[in-house]
Protein backbone atom coordinates (compact mmCIF):
# COMPACT_ATOMS: atom_id res chain seq x y z
CA UNK A 1 0.00 0.00 0.00
CA UNK A 2 1.29 3.59 -0.96
CA UNK A 3 1.53 6.02 1.79
CA UNK A 4 -0.08 9.41 1.29
CA UNK A 5 1.53 11.80 0.32
CA UNK A 6 2.01 15.37 2.44
CA UNK A 7 -0.17 17.03 0.26
CA UNK A 8 -2.82 14.67 0.22
CA UNK A 9 -2.48 14.93 4.39
CA UNK A 10 -2.40 18.88 3.88
CA UNK A 11 -5.12 18.88 1.55
CA UNK A 12 -7.24 16.82 3.99
CA UNK A 13 -6.45 18.30 7.19
CA UNK A 14 -9.14 21.40 6.52
CA UNK A 15 -11.92 19.65 6.41
CA UNK A 16 -11.86 17.61 9.84
CA UNK A 17 -13.08 19.60 12.54
CA UNK A 18 -10.69 20.22 15.38
CA UNK A 19 -13.87 18.35 17.83
CA UNK A 20 -13.92 15.33 14.71
CA UNK A 21 -13.66 12.02 16.99
CA UNK A 22 -11.93 9.10 15.87
CA UNK A 23 -13.57 5.66 16.39
CA UNK A 24 -11.61 2.79 16.94
CA UNK A 25 -12.99 -0.96 17.50
CA UNK A 26 -9.91 -3.05 18.18
CA UNK A 27 -10.38 -7.10 17.93
CA UNK A 28 -7.96 -9.56 19.03
CA UNK A 29 -7.51 -9.85 15.43
CA UNK A 30 -9.05 -7.12 12.95
CA UNK A 31 -8.90 -3.30 13.43
CA UNK A 32 -11.70 -1.69 12.32
CA UNK A 33 -11.35 3.01 12.39
CA UNK A 34 -12.68 5.91 11.37
CA UNK A 35 -14.57 9.05 11.91
CA UNK A 36 -17.07 9.96 14.22
CA UNK A 37 -20.34 9.95 11.75
CA UNK A 38 -18.95 8.32 9.01
CA UNK A 39 -21.22 5.10 7.57
CA UNK A 40 -18.72 2.85 7.44
CA UNK A 41 -14.97 3.14 8.87
CA UNK A 42 -12.16 3.75 6.81
CA UNK A 43 -9.65 1.44 7.84
CA UNK A 44 -10.51 -2.66 8.20
CA UNK A 45 -7.52 -4.61 8.23
CA UNK A 46 -6.08 -7.27 9.82
CA UNK A 47 -3.84 -5.69 12.96
CA UNK A 48 -1.89 -9.36 13.60
CA UNK A 49 -0.35 -9.12 9.40
CA UNK A 50 0.38 -5.13 10.41
CA UNK A 51 2.55 -5.94 13.43
CA UNK A 52 3.96 -9.26 11.98
CA UNK A 53 3.49 -11.16 14.40
CA UNK A 54 4.69 -15.21 14.40
CA UNK A 55 2.95 -17.56 12.82
CA UNK A 56 1.81 -19.42 15.53
CA UNK A 57 0.19 -16.14 17.16
CA UNK A 58 -3.45 -15.70 15.66
CA UNK A 59 -4.08 -12.55 18.19
CA UNK A 60 -2.47 -9.55 19.25
CA UNK A 61 -3.28 -10.97 22.88
CA UNK A 62 -5.16 -14.51 24.73
CA UNK A 63 -7.83 -14.93 27.08
CA UNK A 64 -5.26 -15.74 29.61
CA UNK A 65 -2.32 -12.87 28.74
CA UNK A 66 -2.47 -11.83 31.80
CA UNK A 67 -1.37 -15.36 33.09
CA UNK A 68 2.30 -15.80 34.30
CA UNK A 69 4.62 -17.36 31.73
CA UNK A 70 8.15 -17.51 30.92
CA UNK A 71 7.93 -13.60 29.94
CA UNK A 72 7.43 -11.00 32.96
CA UNK A 73 4.37 -9.03 32.92
CA UNK A 74 6.02 -5.86 32.36
CA UNK A 75 7.78 -7.30 29.07
CA UNK A 76 4.27 -8.48 27.94
CA UNK A 77 2.95 -5.29 28.50
CA UNK A 78 5.70 -3.60 26.41
CA UNK A 79 5.26 -5.73 23.55
CA UNK A 80 1.47 -4.94 23.67
CA UNK A 81 1.92 -0.98 23.58
CA UNK A 82 4.56 -1.51 21.14
CA UNK A 83 1.78 -3.27 18.83
CA UNK A 84 -1.27 -1.21 19.76
CA UNK A 85 1.44 1.92 18.86
CA UNK A 86 2.11 0.72 15.12
CA UNK A 87 -1.58 0.12 14.70
CA UNK A 88 -2.60 3.58 15.96
CA UNK A 89 0.09 5.26 13.51
CA UNK A 90 -1.41 3.46 10.61
CA UNK A 91 -4.73 4.21 11.31
CA UNK A 92 -3.72 7.93 11.53
CA UNK A 93 -1.35 8.32 8.89
CA UNK A 94 -2.15 5.89 6.79
CA UNK A 95 -6.01 5.75 6.49
CA UNK A 96 -7.60 8.91 8.67
CA UNK A 97 -4.63 11.69 7.82
CA UNK A 98 -4.86 13.40 10.66
CA UNK A 99 -2.95 14.19 13.68
CA UNK A 100 -3.29 12.48 16.88
CA UNK A 101 -2.97 15.68 19.04
CA UNK A 102 -6.30 17.40 17.43
CA UNK A 103 -9.10 15.15 18.27
CA UNK A 104 -10.48 12.68 20.86
CA UNK A 105 -10.67 9.20 20.43
CA UNK A 106 -13.70 6.55 21.52
CA UNK A 107 -12.55 3.17 21.88
CA UNK A 108 -14.86 0.43 21.60
CA UNK A 109 -14.34 -1.85 24.66
CA UNK A 110 -15.43 -5.21 25.45
CA UNK A 111 -17.31 -5.65 28.65
CA UNK A 112 -15.04 -8.56 29.35
CA UNK A 113 -11.92 -6.56 27.84
CA UNK A 114 -8.62 -6.69 29.81
CA UNK A 115 -7.53 -3.71 32.35
CA UNK A 116 -4.13 -4.00 31.02
CA UNK A 117 -6.04 -3.21 27.33
CA UNK A 118 -7.51 -0.14 28.59
CA UNK A 119 -4.15 1.14 30.42
CA UNK A 120 -1.93 0.73 26.91
CA UNK A 121 -4.47 2.55 25.30
CA UNK A 122 -4.34 5.10 27.70
CA UNK A 123 -0.57 5.00 27.11
CA UNK A 124 -0.56 5.26 23.55
CA UNK A 125 -3.36 7.40 22.65
CA UNK A 126 -2.83 10.05 25.39
CA UNK A 127 1.29 9.70 25.97
CA UNK A 128 2.49 8.73 22.39
CA UNK A 129 -0.46 10.07 20.08
CA UNK A 130 -1.08 12.68 22.38
CA UNK A 131 -4.58 13.11 22.06
CA UNK A 132 -7.12 15.14 24.12
CA UNK A 133 -9.00 12.40 25.68
CA UNK A 134 -9.88 9.04 24.97
CA UNK A 135 -13.46 7.24 25.92
CA UNK A 136 -14.49 3.50 26.30
CA UNK A 137 -17.46 2.70 25.61
CA UNK A 138 -19.30 -0.65 25.82
CA UNK A 139 -19.24 -2.59 23.09
CA UNK A 140 -22.52 -4.26 23.61
CA UNK A 141 -24.30 -1.11 24.13
CA UNK A 142 -22.72 0.40 20.82
CA UNK A 143 -24.61 -2.68 18.78
CA UNK A 144 -27.82 -2.23 19.81
CA UNK A 145 -27.80 1.51 19.47
CA UNK A 146 -26.33 1.25 15.49
CA UNK A 147 -29.12 -1.68 15.68
CA UNK A 148 -31.45 1.59 16.78
CA UNK A 149 -32.89 -0.22 19.81
CA UNK A 150 -32.35 0.45 23.49
CA UNK A 151 -32.85 -3.27 24.75
CA UNK A 152 -31.08 -6.46 23.19
CA UNK A 153 -29.68 -9.88 24.39
CA UNK A 154 -26.10 -9.27 22.10
CA UNK A 155 -24.20 -12.12 21.43
CA UNK A 156 -20.72 -11.01 20.06
CA UNK A 157 -19.44 -13.87 17.94
CA UNK A 158 -15.24 -12.79 17.60
CA UNK A 159 -12.06 -14.51 17.00
CA UNK A 160 -11.55 -15.65 20.47
CA UNK A 161 -14.53 -16.19 22.49
CA UNK A 162 -18.42 -15.83 21.88
CA UNK A 163 -19.86 -13.06 24.80
CA UNK A 164 -23.44 -13.02 25.24
CA UNK A 165 -24.73 -9.95 27.58
CA UNK A 166 -28.83 -8.55 28.10
CA UNK A 167 -28.79 -4.65 27.43
CA UNK A 168 -31.77 -3.07 28.64
CA UNK A 169 -33.10 0.66 28.54
CA UNK A 170 -29.37 0.99 26.93
CA UNK A 171 -27.49 -0.20 30.40
CA UNK A 172 -25.74 -3.64 30.17
CA UNK A 173 -26.04 -6.27 32.69
CA UNK A 174 -22.77 -7.34 33.10
CA UNK A 175 -23.54 -9.78 36.06
CA UNK A 176 -25.33 -11.52 33.42
CA UNK A 177 -23.08 -12.37 30.66
CA UNK A 178 -21.76 -15.53 29.43
CA UNK A 179 -19.17 -16.62 27.53
CA UNK A 180 -17.29 -19.54 25.32
CA UNK A 181 -13.99 -20.19 23.53
CA UNK A 182 -16.23 -21.80 20.46
CA UNK A 183 -15.96 -19.27 18.53
CA UNK A 184 -13.97 -17.73 15.35
CA UNK A 185 -10.49 -19.42 16.58
CA UNK A 186 -12.19 -22.43 17.20
CA UNK A 187 -13.77 -22.86 13.88
CA UNK A 188 -10.74 -21.63 11.77
CA UNK A 189 -8.22 -24.22 13.91
CA UNK A 190 -11.04 -27.20 13.71
CA UNK A 191 -11.99 -25.81 9.99
CA UNK A 192 -8.22 -26.80 9.11
CA UNK A 193 -8.05 -29.87 10.69
CA UNK A 194 -11.01 -31.04 8.81
CA UNK A 195 -9.75 -30.17 5.37
CA UNK A 196 -6.33 -32.15 5.78
CA UNK A 197 -8.35 -35.26 6.59
CA UNK A 198 -11.34 -34.85 3.96
CA UNK A 199 -10.66 -32.05 1.30
CA UNK A 200 -8.55 -32.97 -1.70
CA UNK A 201 -5.65 -31.32 -2.72
CA UNK A 202 -4.43 -30.89 -6.16
CA UNK A 203 -0.69 -30.66 -7.03
CA UNK A 204 0.34 -26.45 -6.37
CA UNK A 205 -2.85 -25.79 -4.87
CA UNK A 206 -2.68 -23.54 -1.83
CA UNK A 207 -1.94 -24.48 1.86
CA UNK A 208 -4.45 -25.38 3.96
CA UNK A 209 -3.15 -23.29 6.69
CA UNK A 210 -3.00 -20.28 4.14
CA UNK A 211 -6.64 -21.00 2.83
CA UNK A 212 -8.59 -21.84 5.67
CA UNK A 213 -9.76 -18.41 6.60
CA UNK A 214 -11.05 -17.70 3.05
CA UNK A 215 -13.07 -21.36 3.51
CA UNK A 216 -14.47 -20.12 6.12
CA UNK A 217 -15.84 -16.79 5.34
CA UNK A 218 -16.63 -17.70 1.67
CA UNK A 219 -17.90 -21.47 1.32
CA UNK A 220 -19.29 -22.30 5.04
CA UNK A 221 -22.78 -21.57 5.67
CA UNK A 222 -24.72 -23.62 8.89
CA UNK A 223 -26.91 -26.25 7.98
CA UNK A 224 -30.08 -26.76 9.77
CA UNK A 225 -30.38 -29.20 13.42
CA UNK A 226 -29.96 -32.77 12.57
CA UNK A 227 -30.00 -35.81 14.79
CA UNK A 228 -26.61 -37.00 14.22
CA UNK A 229 -24.08 -38.34 16.88
CA UNK A 230 -22.13 -35.12 18.60
CA UNK A 231 -18.68 -34.82 17.11
CA UNK A 232 -17.92 -30.97 17.11
CA UNK A 233 -18.03 -30.61 20.71
CA UNK A 234 -15.07 -32.65 21.83
CA UNK A 235 -11.63 -30.33 21.71
CA UNK A 236 -9.58 -31.20 19.74
CA UNK A 237 -11.45 -32.29 16.78
CA UNK A 238 -11.56 -36.15 15.38
CA UNK A 239 -11.71 -35.09 11.73
CA UNK A 240 -13.07 -39.16 11.23
CA UNK A 241 -15.15 -39.07 14.43
CA UNK A 242 -17.21 -35.87 12.43
CA UNK A 243 -16.88 -37.48 9.31
CA UNK A 244 -18.63 -40.54 10.45
CA UNK A 245 -21.27 -37.98 12.24
CA UNK A 246 -22.07 -35.65 9.32
CA UNK A 247 -20.58 -37.32 5.80
CA UNK A 248 -23.29 -39.51 5.17
CA UNK A 249 -26.33 -36.82 6.29
CA UNK A 250 -28.08 -35.53 3.16
CA UNK A 251 -27.52 -32.40 1.96
CA UNK A 252 -28.18 -29.90 -0.68
CA UNK A 253 -24.82 -27.72 -0.64
CA UNK A 254 -22.21 -28.97 -3.67
CA UNK A 255 -18.76 -29.48 -3.29
CA UNK A 256 -16.68 -25.78 -3.79
CA UNK A 257 -13.33 -25.60 -4.65
CA UNK A 258 -10.91 -22.73 -3.77
CA UNK A 259 -7.27 -22.61 -5.01
CA UNK A 260 -7.13 -26.22 -5.94
CA UNK A 261 -8.60 -27.66 -2.75
CA UNK A 262 -12.08 -29.71 -2.90
CA UNK A 263 -14.20 -29.10 0.15
CA UNK A 264 -17.24 -31.50 0.25
CA UNK A 265 -20.36 -30.37 0.43
CA UNK A 266 -21.14 -31.89 3.77
CA UNK A 267 -18.21 -29.76 5.45
CA UNK A 268 -19.36 -26.88 4.39
CA UNK A 269 -22.43 -27.36 5.44
CA UNK A 270 -21.71 -29.16 9.01
CA UNK A 271 -18.10 -27.38 9.66
CA UNK A 272 -19.74 -25.15 12.13
CA UNK A 273 -21.34 -27.72 13.78
CA UNK A 274 -17.87 -27.07 15.72
CA UNK A 275 -19.79 -23.88 17.24
CA UNK A 276 -23.22 -25.31 17.66
CA UNK A 277 -23.45 -28.65 19.58
CA UNK A 278 -23.88 -28.99 22.93
CA UNK A 279 -21.05 -28.85 25.24
CA UNK A 280 -20.19 -28.80 28.77
CA UNK A 281 -20.01 -26.04 31.36
CA UNK A 282 -16.62 -24.57 30.59
CA UNK A 283 -17.31 -24.69 26.90
CA UNK A 284 -20.92 -23.96 26.44
CA UNK A 285 -22.39 -23.70 22.72
CA UNK A 286 -23.23 -20.38 21.35
CA UNK A 287 -26.93 -21.46 21.50
CA UNK A 288 -26.56 -22.52 25.35
CA UNK A 289 -24.68 -19.07 26.06
CA UNK A 290 -27.74 -17.57 24.65
CA UNK A 291 -30.16 -19.67 26.51
CA UNK A 292 -28.32 -19.42 29.49
CA UNK A 293 -28.85 -15.12 29.57
CA UNK A 294 -32.25 -16.12 28.98
CA UNK A 295 -32.60 -18.02 32.08
CA UNK A 296 -30.74 -15.54 34.33
CA UNK A 297 -33.20 -12.95 33.36
CA UNK A 298 -35.57 -11.86 35.73
CA UNK A 299 -39.28 -13.52 34.42
CA UNK A 300 -40.60 -10.18 32.95
CA UNK A 301 -37.50 -9.44 30.84
CA UNK A 302 -36.97 -13.22 29.68
CA UNK A 303 -39.94 -13.14 26.19
CA UNK A 304 -38.78 -9.72 25.32
CA UNK A 305 -35.30 -10.51 25.42
CA UNK A 306 -36.11 -13.86 23.63
CA UNK A 307 -37.28 -12.33 20.80
CA UNK A 308 -34.66 -9.21 20.48
CA UNK A 309 -31.34 -11.76 20.42
CA UNK A 310 -28.77 -9.43 18.19
CA UNK A 311 -25.76 -10.87 16.62
CA UNK A 312 -22.52 -9.60 16.06
CA UNK A 313 -18.65 -10.14 15.29
CA UNK A 314 -17.40 -11.37 12.01
CA UNK A 315 -18.35 -15.34 12.50
CA UNK A 316 -21.41 -14.28 13.03
CA UNK A 317 -21.46 -13.43 9.48
CA UNK A 318 -21.94 -17.23 8.50
CA UNK A 319 -25.20 -17.62 6.18
CA UNK A 320 -28.19 -19.85 7.68
CA UNK A 321 -26.69 -18.80 11.66
CA UNK A 322 -29.39 -16.76 12.60
CA UNK A 323 -32.11 -19.40 11.48
CA UNK A 324 -30.06 -22.50 13.07
CA UNK A 325 -29.65 -20.07 16.58
CA UNK A 326 -33.59 -19.74 16.46
CA UNK A 327 -34.22 -23.69 16.70
CA UNK A 328 -31.55 -24.43 19.19
CA UNK A 329 -32.65 -21.96 21.46
CA UNK A 330 -36.04 -22.05 21.14
CA UNK A 331 -35.42 -25.94 22.04
CA UNK A 332 -33.46 -25.39 24.82
CA UNK A 333 -35.33 -22.86 26.11
CA UNK A 334 -38.43 -25.46 25.61
CA UNK A 335 -40.40 -22.44 23.78
CA UNK A 336 -42.21 -22.51 20.26
CA UNK A 337 -39.73 -21.82 17.42
CA UNK A 338 -41.33 -18.38 17.00
CA UNK A 339 -40.73 -17.33 20.47
CA UNK A 340 -36.99 -16.58 19.59
CA UNK A 341 -35.93 -14.05 17.20
CA UNK A 342 -32.06 -13.72 15.87
CA UNK A 343 -30.68 -10.42 14.26
CA UNK A 344 -28.18 -9.62 12.00
CA UNK A 345 -25.78 -11.47 10.29
CA UNK A 346 -25.82 -10.92 6.52
CA UNK A 347 -29.90 -10.05 6.91
CA UNK A 348 -29.22 -7.06 8.58
CA UNK A 349 -29.02 -3.60 7.40
CA UNK A 350 -25.64 -3.10 9.18
CA UNK A 351 -23.51 -5.93 9.29
CA UNK A 352 -22.33 -7.89 12.17
CA UNK A 353 -18.93 -7.58 12.10
CA UNK A 354 -19.03 -3.60 11.88
CA UNK A 355 -21.92 -3.15 14.29
CA UNK A 356 -19.71 -2.38 17.67
CA UNK A 357 -17.56 0.42 14.86
CA UNK A 358 -21.05 1.63 13.65
CA UNK A 359 -22.46 2.21 17.18
CA UNK A 360 -19.27 4.08 18.14
CA UNK A 361 -19.72 6.24 15.38
CA UNK A 362 -23.34 6.93 16.26
CA UNK A 363 -21.96 7.72 19.82
CA UNK A 364 -19.34 9.85 18.44
CA UNK A 365 -21.31 12.09 16.41
CA UNK A 366 -23.48 12.88 19.03
CA UNK A 367 -21.13 13.50 21.88
CA UNK A 368 -22.04 10.15 23.44
CA UNK A 369 -18.62 9.18 24.30
CA UNK A 370 -17.77 11.88 26.29
CA UNK A 371 -19.62 11.37 29.28
CA UNK A 372 -16.60 9.75 31.45
CA UNK A 373 -13.58 10.67 28.94
CA UNK A 374 -9.74 10.27 30.38
CA UNK A 375 -8.25 13.30 29.61
CA UNK A 376 -4.30 13.73 28.50
CA UNK A 377 -3.89 15.72 31.89
CA UNK A 378 -5.30 13.40 33.47
CA UNK A 379 -3.56 10.67 32.59
CA UNK A 380 -0.21 11.95 31.92
CA UNK A 381 -0.42 13.76 36.14
CA UNK A 382 -1.62 10.10 37.31
CA UNK A 383 1.65 8.40 35.41
CA UNK A 384 3.90 11.31 37.08
CA UNK A 385 2.84 10.87 40.60
CA UNK A 386 2.97 6.68 40.17
CA UNK A 387 6.23 7.00 39.31
CA UNK A 388 7.62 9.72 42.04
CA UNK A 389 6.14 7.27 44.99
CA UNK A 390 8.45 5.80 47.25
CA UNK A 391 8.18 2.00 46.92
CA UNK A 392 5.93 0.37 49.52
CA UNK A 393 7.94 -0.74 53.20
CA UNK A 394 8.12 -4.05 54.15
CA UNK A 395 10.23 -3.73 57.19
CA UNK A 396 9.12 -5.10 60.19
CA UNK A 397 7.70 -2.71 62.81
Amino acid sequence: MMRPRPAARALRAPLLRADEWVVIDLGSRVCRAGLGGEAAPQALFDACALVQRPAAADALWDLDWQRADARPARERHAILVRHLARIVRTVYQEHLLCEGQAHPVLVAHSPLGLEALRHAWCEVLLRTMHAPSVSFVDTHVLCTLAAGRTSALVVDIGHLEACAMPVYDGRPMTSLVATTPRAGRRLAQGLEVLLRAHAPRRDGAAEYSDAVVAIQTQLLLVGAPCAAPGAGAAWPVDPDAFARAYAALPTSTGDAHYRGIQVPGWLRERAAELLLEPGDEDEQSVSECIAQCVRSLPRDLRREMQASVLLAGGTAMLPGLAARLEADVAQALGVAPDAVRVLGGRTSFVPSQVLAWTGASLAAHFEAGSVAPVTREAWCGQVSTAARAPPPSHAGG
